[in-house]
């Protein structure tokens, strides 16, 4: 188990999904309540303190949980002045951030490192999801400059990433309402869905 699973404050609908095995009619529905889900959250983050796998890590010492924080969701919400200096030098921090876990992502996939093919698929998605991280960071440092076209190309690059890894994002979460909620969150309710 890594960090992928944990980032989830309400980790109910990962699960849910994960476990009524949706898109896989070879496999039997196992039905979880949402206190099931959070009892697996609280399990799994006792394995991993465990086995010393907790992040912070690599040289910037952020942990998940202020890798979170730093996006904001009010901020990208519109609920702040889009034009923050101080919003810009912690999204180029995410950028670095990502970086570090580079070669910690890379390592872990491999067969002979993990012989479990679920593990190893986790790995992948966390992959996938910090190149979706790294997309999104970069359209909030142009939104934070004031740069009103940065963010709107910047948003059709996360879309063709998402659409790209449609297959393998629709395992996790629904790829349509993610590029929707992207579109009203970056780009502001008022334009037109590219």
């Amino acid at each position: 188990m890594n960090c992928y699973f944990n980032q989830f404050r309400i980790p109910f609908t990962f699960f849910d999904r994960w476990y009524s095995h949706q898109n896989n009619p070879g496999m039997e529905a196992v039905p979880v309540s949402p206190d099931e889900a959070a009892g697996m959250v609280r399990n799994h983050i006792g394995e991993i303190k465990k086995r010393g796998m907790l992040y912070p890590c690599g040289r910037t010492q952020m942990d998940m949980r202020t890798f979170r924080s730093r996006f904001d969701p009010p901020y990208i919400r519109h609920e702040k002045p889009p034009e923050d200096p101080k919003k810009q030098e912690e999204y180029r921090a995410l950028e670095s951030y990502l970086d570090s876990f580079i070669p910690i992502i890379a390592d872990n996939p491999r067969e002979e490192k993990n012989p479990d093919a679920s593990i190893r698929c986790s790995w992948g998605l966390l992959h996938t999801h910090s190149d979706l991280c790294r997309i999104l960071a970069k359209a909030l440092i142009a939104r934070t400059a004031g740069d009103r076209p940065g963010p709107e190309a910047l948003f059709n690059d996360l879309a063709a990433f998402a659409r790209l890894k449609e297959e393998e994002l629709a395992e996790v979460f629904n790829v349509y309402l993610f590029i929707d909620t992207m579109r009203r969150t970056l780009l502001g309710s008022e334009l037109s869905y590219v």
